[in-house]
């Protein structure tokens, strides 16, 4: 007969006094090497086998830990809005948490509680809105120490330490475009006589945005210069421009050309 799961089963052992010692314990659950689990074989005069006691249970002790997640940006402010699942590597129910918004001692941590011993793979499923979802993966184990590995490499040591286990933080980057702008002069106006343009970028038709920060006018002066010689070239980019607003909606963006020379110019949108 096939043994259940969880159950050890011998065959044709002799008559006499045996026991059984755990030499490996279940993934996630401590070692017990110094409990004896003993059982007698005897064989009456009718030739009847018995096992004294019929059956033996052996308990483990899962190992325990806490465990958090701290979301931050680049520069290490706490973001809110981060969806993190931490997945059983031997199958089972997925644990999600939240990242917290409001501001205070947890803003920015996923707090997972006590985990139990096993190995976890620590999935970021939502970045923060603005955010680009890392890239990193994370292991967490959870055995005789808990240990996280990133990308493969044993970080534990480097994690911030709370009551009974650890604090990982992870850091996310702007979800940002670049907007590139030419110049193209119509008409035959010479090289070397076209007066310097003003472009100024505006989001949602505003003429400042901002991201994480300080509103700002943002406007480029292009006068075809390169090493004191105008070239063709009348170019250049509005770079790490934040691609949605705070609420995740797309920012539209459109070029004004403001002014030629020192003429202000009414209207010339270019929309993107």
């Amino acid at each position: 007969m096939k043994p259940q799961y969880g159950v050890i089963q011998v065959d044709a052992l002799e008559p006499g006094s045996y026991y059984f010692v755990e030499a490996e314990p279940p993934e996630g659950f401590r070692l017990d090497s110094l409990t004896r689990h003993a059982f007698v074989i005897t064989v009456n005069a009718y030739a009847t086998t018995a096992v004294t006691p019929s059956s033996l249970t052996a308990d483990n002790i899962s190992y325990a830990y806490a465990f958090q997640v701290l979301k931050t940006g680049v520069s290490g402010e706490p973001l809110g809005g981060a969806v993190f699942d931490l997945v059983p590597s031997l199958g089972g129910t997925p644990v999600s948490r939240t990242t917290q918004s409001a501001a205070g001692a947890g803003q920015g941590v996923a707090d997972f509680g006590v985990i139990r011993g096993g190995t976890y793979v620590l999935v970021e499923r939502i970045p923060p809105v603005g955010y680009r979802s890392s890239t990193d993966t994370y292991t967490v184990v959870a055995g005789e120490t808990l240990q996280v590995f990133k990308n493969g490499l044993d970080i534990t040591n480097s994690l911030d330490n709370i009551a009974d286990g650890k604090l990982l933080t992870v850091a996310n980057v702007p979800d940002t475009i670049r907007v590139p702008v030419t110049k193209q002069w119509m008409g035959g106006q010479a090289l070397g006589t076209r007066p310097p343009v003003t472009i100024r970028l505006l989001a949602d038709g505003n003429t400042a945005y901002h991201f994480g920060g300080a509103p700002e006018v943002t406007d480029i002066v292009l006068d075809g210069v390169a090493g004191g010689v105008e070239t063709a070239a009348w170019q250049a980019v509005f770079e790490n421009l934040p691609r949605v607003d705070d609420t995740g909606r797309p920012i539209a963006y459109t070029l004004q050309e403001t002014l030629i020379g020192a003429d202000p110019i009414v209207g010339g949108k270019a929309g993107l």
